[in-house]
């Protein structure tokens, strides 16, 4: 299910379904980030190479940046040309108040007491996290973890100059599909 396509940016969700194992969900990620690359920014050698944080890269098309994730019967994939971006999809799930406590912000956490349903504002807020997590290439640690995200855009304030004024904004883009919530995150 394409979720979004445009000059810039591509977002794509499949369903393989529970039965298929990690690896096979895996493989299916990089089959499609492979095959929509080459169809909608004309990426012409699907070599990769790593970053030091282990963030993936095309070794030859260093303007198309991409990202993936998985969960039980989801695959999630983001492609955008011109700049970095991240993406996380979660099954809705309840997430416990000592989770929520250590990791999520105030901010977070009083529009999840606040939701009709609060698993699923709960896993909206992670699957934020994970994607600016994933964005930037910094994974999942203490700074990125106590991001209060619960704007649909925010700024990050960095020692070196980011747009000039030693701040980079990032949006989000979420879309929820039954049970799973697909975030992408991208500078802007």
């Amino acid at each position: 299910m394409i979720l979004r396509k445009d000059d810039d940016t591509f977002i794509l969700a499949e369903f393989p379904g529970r039965e298929v194992e990690d690896d096979g969900l895996s493989d299916l990620a990089w089959r499609l980030v492979t095959a929509w690359a080459k169809r909608e920014f004309h990426v012409t050698n699907c070599e990769l190479r790593e970053t030091e944080t282990g963030k993936k890269y095309f070794k030859h098309h260093g303007d198309v940046f991409f990202n993936v994730s998985h969960t039980e019967g989801c695959v999630a994939i983001a492609i955008r040309k011109g700049g970095e971006i991240g993406i996380d999809v979660e099954a809705v799930k309840n997430i416990s108040e000592k989770v929520q406590e250590r990791f999520y912000g105030e901010n977070e956490k009083r529009r999840i007491r606040a939701s009709d349903d609060p698993g699923r504002e709960a896993t909206r807020i992670w699957t934020r996290k994970e994607a600016y997590a994933k964005c930037t290439g910094e994974g999942l640690n203490r700074r990125t973890l106590a991001m209060d995200t619960a704007g649909d855009q925010f700024e990050v304030f960095s020692g070196k100059a980011v747009n000039g004024f030693g701040r980079a904004a990032f949006v989000f883009e979420t879309y929820e599909i039954d049970q799973f919530i697909v975030t992408a995150c991208h500078a802007r």
